[in-house]
């Protein structure tokens, strides 16, 4: 480590019986002329002065060195930093300081003063400049809650420190990162309530928990739920498809249904579809407040705090573990595969262009994919017969007033028995199917371009001999398929243009029947005297 970068922590494992020592082979010199060696109970230099303050003079006499373990350290700082939890100072320092893991003890009188008198006039709204080491002292103070009446202040604190130091600029922006992940692991090893931990808690991790929770048991969640879970886990944006273009609801709908009905039905090796996809829930050691000088003061029991069903922490046998699924063992493959040939097989079925071409070892999922368009199928047809309700109650009555009225227009001369025909209509329905034609935006140069590279012939002599540039055409070409193929077609190295060979057939059928727009013609005027 080079002594000279800023203390940012890394996500380190502090164990019971170890501890980590940093040897700095640089000694700096601060502005005051100081240098920077720790004064303990046993450092003669600068103990006796008697301008030194009596509050830290009796500080520095509470160090213990005890075993020299890292949590040794920690039990030292808690004890010091109690001690010194009100005091105040005006002696200011302003020159710079670096240490991994600092503490009280690594700073000589005028760096403790200076500190002091920081943190005194911070606490009267004073937002000054301090050298990040000294930064993570007051930070460390805030995590064992020394200053504070409850964890809640000590969070509160935090927060008004990365809006005041942080977000300003006056402080080393590296903090942020150690900042958030102590929060998060502040409130939940104090069981605070779960919006408390969602404000600090990295967005794209409860994210992830979030969608496999919604993937893991989908019969109670939305169609739009379903949707943006399997986006998250899919590379191409299927948000892009035709299908979903031509009606959002309906195509995710039946997105989601097709997730619902295959992670229901199928088996891989006597897993489901969704542990064939992310594996089991597994426990791994967690480690909260690692990486940063902290003592834990209670006595805790047995401990379980749930975030979502896919992401828990337990504390058994005086051991923290994280229940979760780790991104290390998801096969993405299987729900890109799906996804896939349920875009491929609802663009056939509602006849949205541009088709996609089917892979052999997608083939496992077509059966789920046809039993949700069979259903779908069903559904409009039942919704397409004309509903006839009939109250049942009023029956009796009707019947009796057909009779009166029956034998009131006949007389026993005029009753008389009449059959008519009955009359058979027939209606035959013809389809008339429209032939789209595609109207591209490409001009006849861009277009011999495209069918060469269908056909694998060379283009550069093409390109030159109109002075057209590989990236550009590349880019022209791209923006006038994508309205239809919702994909870039063609790839480009900076001199070799390349066509995408999933889309080969679908890009050729639209070229060979493009149109180009007719000039439009003048109007008729017609005079209306």
């Amino acid at each position: 480590m080079n002594p000279t970068e800023p203390a940012v922590y890394t996500d380190l494992t502090r164990k019971e019986n170890g501890c980590v020592i940093v040897i700095d082979t640089q000694s700096t010199q601060n502005v005051s002329g100081y240098r920077e060696t720790a004064i303990s109970a046993g450092d003669s230099e600068g103990w006796d002065d008697p301008s030194v303050p009596a509050k830290i003079r009796e500080m520095l006499s509470l160090y213990e060195y005890g075993d020299g373990s890292f949590k040794q350290k920690c039990r030292n700082f808690y004890r010091q930093g109690k001690f010194m939890e009100d005091y105040e100072d005006d002696f200011p320092w302003n020159g710079e300081f670096r240490r991994y893991f600092p503490t009280y003890h690594d700073l000589n009188i005028p760096q403790l003063r200076g500190y002091f008198t920081w943190r005194t006039r911070l606490r009267k709204g004073e937002h000054l400049p301090i050298a990040t080491s000294l930064a993570y002292i007051y930070l460390y103070e805030l995590l064992n809650g020394i200053g504070t009446s409850s964890v809640e202040e000590s969070l509160w604190r935090m927060q008004e420190f990365e809006t005041e130091f942080l977000e300003t600029g006056i402080c080393d922006p590296h903090i942020q990162y150690n900042l958030h992940r102590w929060m998060t692991e502040l409130a939940i090893i104090h069981q605070l309530p779960k919006k408390t931990v969602l404000q600090y808690i990295e967005p794209y991790y409860i994210r992830l928990a979030r969608d496999l929770e919604i993937l893991r048991t989908p019969d109670n969640k939305t169609d739009e739920e379903i949707f943006l879970a399997l986006r998250h886990f899919k590379e191409r944006k299927i948000e892009s498809s035709p299908v979903i273009r031509a009606d959002a609801v309906a195509g995710k709908h039946l997105f989601a249904e097709v997730w619902r009905l295959a992670s229901a039905q199928h088996l891989q090796d006597g897993k489901d579809l969704f542990t064939t996809c992310f594996g089991s829930q597994t426990e791994f050691s967690w480690y909260p407040l690692a990486n940063a000088v902290y003592l834990e003061r209670r006595d805790l029991t047995e401990i379980t705090y749930e975030l979502n069903s896919c992401l828990r922490y337990r504390y058994h046998n005086n051991s923290w573990k994280e229940e979760t699924y780790k991104e290390l063992y998801f096969k993405r493959d299987w729900i890109k595969e799906l996804v896939h040939v349920t875009d491929l097989m609802l663009r056939r079925y509602l006849k949205k262009a541009p088709y996609l071409r089917e892979k052999p070892e997608e083939a496992w999922a077509i059966p789920y994919v046809e039993a949700v368009i069979e259903a779908d199928r069903q559904a409009k047809i039942e919704a397409a017969r004309p509903k006839v309700n009939i109250d049942l109650t009023h029956l009796v009555q009707i019947r009796a007033d057909a009779v009166v009225t029956r034998d009131s227009l006949l007389t026993e001369e005029d009753l008389i028995e009449a059959e008519e025909e009955p009359v058979t209509e027939e209606i035959s329905v013809s389809e008339t199917v429209i032939e789209e034609v595609t109207t591209l935006s490409l001009d006849p140069i861009h277009r011999r371009i495209v069918v060469a590279l269908l056909d694998g012939q060379p283009v550069q002599e093409l390109m030159t001999a109109n002075r057209l540039m590989p990236s550009i055409v590349t880019d022209t070409i791209n923006e006038a398929f994508f309205d239809e193929i919702g994909d870039n077609i063609l790839e480009c190295d900076g001199e070799r243009i390349s066509i995408v060979e999933d889309y080969v057939e679908e890009v050729r059928p639209l070229v060979e029947h493009q149109t180009f727009p007719k000039r439009a013609e003048s109007p008729t005027y017609v005079n209306p005297g």
